[in-house]
C-alpha cells in the first residue's frame, strides 16, 4: 500500500453498522495473503442509503448515514466459507471468476469493482458481523443497457417485422369462407329463448 493510500484510509474511519439493509458503493478493496499464509479479501463499503434509525452497532446514540464506511472482510481458509465468500464477490459484480488462479488475480478483479453499488444486509451472530449481498449494479458511467444492439439482434427485429408483414398480407386475402373458424350470427333473443 502506498503512503497516499494509507493516508487516505486513515481519514476514513470504518464502523460496524447496526442490523439492516443498506445500499452501498464499493469504495475500494483488495485481496491478500496474511503473514500466517491465509488468503483474504476485503471490500470497503460506503453507505449510500441506510435504514431509518441506523447507528453504530451497540451505540444507538451514534447515528450513521450516507458516507459512513464499513468493511466486508472475507476469508478463504475453510471450504464452506470460501464458497460463501466467492458467491458474495460474484454478486458484488466480480467478472470471470473461472479465470482467477491466484490471490493476485483476485486482487486485480476486486480493483474493478470500485464504484459499483450493491444492496447488502447486515446482521450479527455471536458478536461477529455477517454481511449478505443481494445484488449489485455498475456505476452509471459504466452501465450497459440490457437491450442488445448488435447486428444479430437488429436482424432479429427485421425478421419479426417481416413475419408480421407476411401474416398481415395473408390475413388480408382471407374471406369468411377461408377463415379457420366460422362465425355464427346469433341474436340475443335466440340465445335467451334456447336457454329456457
Amino acid at each position: 500500500m502506498s503512503f497516499s493510500q494509507a493516508w487516505q484510509n486513515a481519514a476514513n474511519e470504518t464502523i460496524e453498522p447496526s442490523k439492516g439493509t443498506y445500499n452501498v458503493r464499493i469504495a475500494g478493496g483488495n485481496a491478500f495473503t496474511s503473514q500466517a499464509g491465509d488468503d483474504y479479501a476485503k471490500l470497503d463499503l460506503e453507505i449510500v442509503t441506510a435504514p431509518a434509525g441506523a447507528h453504530v452497532n451497540g451505540s444507538p446514540d451514534k447515528p450513521i448515514g450516507p458516507g459512513s464506511r464499513f468493511e466486508h472482510f472475507m476469508g478463504f481458509k475453510h471450504e464452506v466459507g470460501a464458497r460463501i465468500n466467492r458467491e458474495a464477490l460474484i454478486t458484488y459484480g466480480l467478472e470471470n471468476p473461472e479465470s482467477i488462479r491466484s490471490i493476485e488475480d483476485l486482487d486485480d478483479q476486486i480493483a474493478r469493482l470500485k464504484g459499483r453499488t450493491a444492496d447488502v444486509s447486515v446482521g450479527y451472530k455471536d458478536g461477529y458481523i455477517q454481511i449478505r449481498v443481494s445484488g449489485s449494479r455498475a456505476p452509471a458511467d459504466q452501465a450497459q443497457s440490457d437491450i442488445p444492439t448488435n447486428g444479430v439482434y437488429t436482424d432479429g427485429i427485421q425478421a419479426a417485422k417481416d413475419q408480421q408483414a407476411d401474416f398481415a398480407a395473408q390475413a388480408a386475402t382471407q374471406t369468411d369462407d377461408t377463415l379457420p373458424f366460422h362465425h355464427i350470427d346469433v341474436s340475443w333473443d335466440d340465445r335467451y329463448h334456447s336457454a329456457r
